[in-house]
């Protein structure tokens, strides 16, 4: 028999050149060598399973890869992995056999930031302004009580002081210090609002909510020249009397805390008239008024019984961070020498 094999005559004979007998021509086949370890790609694909049939192309093309990481492996990268995530995340961990156990505690953890960051809102948020608002713990602005907020960030809307009239300007709004609620680099969820509204000299319309940035601009106030965060829209059907109104929002406005946003303006508008609630004088609980336009306190020191819910996902830290990229490097370097194999 030859010792060379064109690579047409490897084909009919055994449909693969993979390590054949004198192939390649200039490695010639001596008994008793080492075998060569040079990977020559297969000339015909493996045929595809009938179980493959009706997938698409990417689900055909991935049954072709030849990934040869046991499960053993995975799970062990996988307990390696979350060992040093929940290290790094100061959970209590006891070594590498309890890792299960506690990877369980850190999960749940994420699941209740998942659930501040709105992700899973409460079924119970509404289109409309609802009235018969309730401070403190039975504030309906709180999941407790079928709201859509983890936590106030402020809670005094109640009626009592003098009535402003109007559809809405720059300085229908209040400022917000977040500094007791969050620090630069978490991610902060507004869910709600409640203020008193007059129902008689109130007309349906939609009111919109809007948040924007309240540190680090012009005026007394530093809430002139900055951006908006988001805003949220609620219907106002008259009827429901005089009272503190609340609003769960559909969906949560979003946004991660910068310099400009430690602190936060909170206005509102409508397409019709309305008449809410204000202070002459600053006061426990009130939020000051303000008008974002040219960065003022409105009269020096009004202000305005508001409530305003929602939750905080602390920054990440660095070591986890650092953790979770080096995992994911060396899976990708694992998964790329091993689909070329």
């Amino acid at each position: 028999m030859a010792t060379h094999l064109s690579r047409r005559s490897a084909e009919r004979e055994g449909g693969s050149t993979r390590r054949t007998q004198g192939w390649p021509p200039h490695k010639p086949f001596v008994a008793g060598a080492r075998r060569s370890v040079t990977h020559v790609p297969r000339l015909h694909p493996r045929p595809v399973p009938e179980s493959a049939a009706g997938f698409d192309g990417d689900a055909v093309a991935f049954s072709r890869l030849k990934i040869n990481i046991t499960f053993s492996r995975r799970l062990r990268i996988c307990r390696i992995y979350l060992y040093f995530v929940v290290q790094c995340e100061s959970v209590p961990c006891d070594g590498m056999k309890n890792v299960e156990e506690n990877a369980v505690r850190l999960i749940s953890i994420r699941l209740g930031a998942l659930v501040a960051s709105g992700l899973l809102l409460s079924s119970a948020a509404r289109a409309d302004l609802m009235p018969g608002y309730t401070i403190g713990a039975g504030s309906q602005l709180l999941t407790s009580n079928g709201g859509a907020g983890l936590t106030l960030f402020n809670d005094s809307a109640a009626t009592g002081g003098t009535d402003v009239t109007g559809t809405g300007t720059s300085f229908y709004s209040v400022l917000l210090d977040g500094s007791g609620n969050w620090t630069i680099g978490d991610t902060v969820n507004v869910t709600g609002v409640a203020l008193a509204l007059v129902d008689a000299a109130t007309f349906d319309g939609t009111f919109t909510f809007s948040i924007r940035q309240g540190a680090g601009g012009t005026g007394t106030s530093g809430t002139a020249g900055l951006s908006e965060l988001g805003s949220a829209t609620a219907t106002y059907t008259s009827g429901g009397g005089s009272s503190a109104y609340y609003k769960n929002f559909d969906s949560p406005i979003t946004f991660v805390a910068d310099a400009n946003s430690t602190s936060i303006v909170v206005n509102w508008v409508s397409t019709a008239q309305m008449r809410w609630k204000k202070e002459a004088a600053a006061g426990a609980g009130r939020l000051p008024q303000v008008n974002y336009g040219n960065g003022n306190f409105v009269g020096g020191d009004d202000s305005v019984r508001f409530s305003i819910a929602g939750s905080v996902i602390p920054e990440p830290s660095t070591l986890s961070l650092a953790a979770m990229a080096g995992v994911i490097l060396c899976l990708s370097r694992r998964f790329r020498r091993r689909s070329r194999g």
